[in-house]
């Protein structure tokens, strides 16, 4: 397994470090978000733990890009000190799964780390899925269905779809988008957010005058706006398998991997 570790503290990375060697586990030590999201274009990661002087800082930016990608929702855990009790309740309401308060204690790092690990497996969720309008948008497949045909759409064209049809009705700024879809808000230009803005517009028949339509707003945004509908959890996503004869052979047995 592979554990991803926000802090800036080299004594507190060595602890856990140590705490998970015998089972395995390779642990990587990132000094902010963005170094860890950087990361994660290439590489995987089954837990993150972050420091809570890290979390208070940029936890948002963190939960916000995890929620926005189907392939990285592993689960988070705070550590160390938090200056009251309604800071350690805003973690577990921004998504977190647990907190330790105090300085790294190696057994209950393990514990607590092994009981949130096994509650994930233990779950085993329904991929999440939403329709709105005529659209089907599948998390876990990464896949968006308009009337029922498959639309091809790239991770980061996927987690910009999800994150508009999700919260409609709602401006995000180019910076927030970066945020959210790259994880990033310092190198990234707005002639890329437009391009990737244009494209979703092409590929998902989002036009003007439809029932669907993808707003800019100058100084505000994008804002994604549906005639008489809200998004809806969808009560049963296609499967992997029933769109499997619309696609390229080379995703098709990317499919069953699902």
């Amino acid at each position: 397994m592979r554990f991803a570790v926000l802090t800036q503290t080299q004594a507190h990375f060595a602890a856990i470090e140590a705490c998970f060697q015998a089972d395995g586990v390779v642990c990587s030590c990132f000094a902010d978000t963005r170094a860890l999201l950087r990361a994660a274009r290439n590489d995987s990661y089954d837990l993150v733990l972050i420091d809570a002087k890290v979390f208070e800082r940029e936890g948002d930016c963190l939960l916000s890009w995890r929620a926005c990608h189907a392939d990285h929702l592993m689960p988070v855990i705070v550590f160390g000190q938090f200056h009251d009790r309604e800071r350690m309740l805003r973690a577990f309401d921004a998504g977190v799964s647990d907190v330790l308060v105090g300085a790294v204690e190696q057994n209950e790092m393990y514990v607590r780390t092994r009981r949130v690990l096994d509650a994930l497996r233990a779950e085993r969720p329904a991929p999440a899925s939403l329709m709105v309008g005529p659209y089907t948008l599948c998390q876990r497949q990464g896949l968006v269905t308009l009337d029922g045909q498959p639309i091809y759409l790239t991770a980061r064209e996927f987690a910009m779809a999800w994150l508009f049809f999700s919260t409609p009705g709602t401006y995000f700024s180019k910076r927030q988008l970066a945020a959210r879809v790259w994880g990033d808000t310092v190198e990234f230009t707005e002639r890329t957010i437009e391009q990737h803005i244009y494209k979703l517009r092409k590929k998902m028949g989002i036009g003007k005058n439809g029932p669907v339509r993808l707003h800019t707003m100058y100084t505000l945004g994008y804002r994604l706006d549906v005639d008489n509908a809200r998004a809806e959890p969808c009560p049963f996503a296609p499967s992997p398998a029933s769109l499997q004869y619309a696609l390229p052979s080379r995703l098709a047995q990317t499919c069953d991997n699902f």
